[in-house]
């Protein structure tokens, strides 16, 4: 099978699989996506384990480089922090496939590796800088993990927001129980909580 004939099997598996998941992709279905019988896949690409892979392969292959943005050390830690942010919230198939295979830090690796180096060029180094970066990284994840679970929040669930509404508690100021009351805008808030961390740690750089 020449090499196009493998790109287009690994196209057709990446589409059924954005469109129903790992577990719609099957080597019956996909050979008949393709045209071919099921055996010539597993002959020329192997077996199903090896399909994905080379799936993930190409999907981590297409991915943009995350580059740093700003004039300031700050602006720029922050813009590799909301595009690794944003870099996982829009590769949902590539980060079910990848923690399938237990390829996971493959993903994330770019992410660390850019924003160590500007972690660095602002003038944190060793430890400190580790400490920072990993902070920084798990204050993205947890973003993206609390915005998963209010995308899959279960119909007619109450929020925490209606909870704060009807909350009759006078040892807190009445403007801040109102405010709690209001939906949070994730992107600001993920802004203004990369910006306040750094500003810890650069200081007034």
């Amino acid at each position: 099978m020449a090499p196009a004939d493998q790109q287009r099997i690994v196209a057709a598996a990446r589409e059924l699989i954005a469109a129903g998941g790992v577990d719609a992709l099957s080597m019956r279905k996909l050979a008949a996506e393709v045209g071919v019988a099921p055996t010539a896949i597993y002959w020329h690409i192997g077996s199903r384990e090896d399909l994905l892979n080379a799936v993930l392969d190409a999907m981590i292959g297409d991915l943009p480089p995350i580059a740093a943005r700003g004039s300031s050390p700050r602006a720029r830690l922050v813009s590799v922090a909301r595009s690794i942010r944003d870099q996982v919230r829009g590769t949902t198939d590539a980060q079910q496939l990848a923690a399938e295979l237990g390829r996971t830090a493959e993903l994330s690796f770019p992410g660390q590796v850019a924003l160590t180096r500007e972690m660095q060029a602002a003038g944190v180094t060793g430890s400190d800088a580790a400490q920072a970066v990993r902070a920084v990284l798990f204050l993205v994840g947890g973003f993206i993990l609390l915005e998963d679970n209010f995308a899959h929040r279960q119909p007619g669930s109450r929020t925490t927001q209606e909870l704060w509404d009807a909350l009759d508690d006078d040892t807190i100021d009445p403007a801040l129980r109102k405010a709690m009351a209001k939906p949070a805008n994730t992107d600001t808030l993920f802004d203004y909580a990369v910006d306040r961390l750094l500003a810890s740690v650069l200081g007034s750089m």
